[in-house]
């Protein structure tokens, strides 16, 4: 994944570059979901409806690998992005992942060490995503968005909301 950061403009709500998209994440998991719903239901060949399963779930990872790696490139630069969800992503005109809405986004001190912890404003993001120890209020690191990644990992592999029950 390519990309940079403007640190400068990281905290201010309007300054904001952004590529049109033609699709978010929480519209294609519906589209997803609806085309796995018509491809059990349907007749037909045994080997064509597999191949057609096959190539669903390829698409899932292919995205999902996209978002681990938009997440890593964000971690290298020692940014924490507090509010990884569906709603915050889309894909532009070539398919590509863009992470929006970086307004709970924070940039981590420049001697923060792995796995070190800071005391951040608690409760940020939302509720169905949000690791245990932002809830909790307690000092928190990057694996917070790790934890937020693992639950969008969840929904995009189930094609389900989680812990909609």
């Amino acid at each position: 994944m390519r990309g940079t950061v403007d640190r400068e403009n990281l905290n201010e709500p309007y300054s904001l570059v952004l590529d049109r998209l033609y699709d978010t994440l929480e519209d294609r998991l519906k589209k997803w979901s609806l085309r796995a719903i018509s491809l059990v239901g349907c007749g037909g060949r045994f080997k064509k409806k597999m191949e057609k399963i096959e190539r669903l779930w390829f698409d899932r990872m292919a995205v999902a690998c996209d978002i681990a790696s938009a997440l890593s490139f964000l971690h290298a630069q020692k940014i924490i992005y507090r509010d990884l969800k569906p709603e915050n992503m889309g894909f532009d005109a070539r398919g590509n992942i863009k992470l929006f809405d970086f307004g709970l986004a924070r940039e981590m001190d420049p001697g923060y060490t792995p796995g070190e912890t800071y005391l951040m404003t608690a409760f940020t993001g939302s509720l169905r995503y949000m690791a245990p120890e932002v809830a909790l209020g307690i000092p928190y690191n990057l694996s917070s968005d790790i934890y937020s990644f693992g639950i969008l990992f969840w929904q995009i592999c189930a094609l389900e909301i989680p812990f909609s029950g």
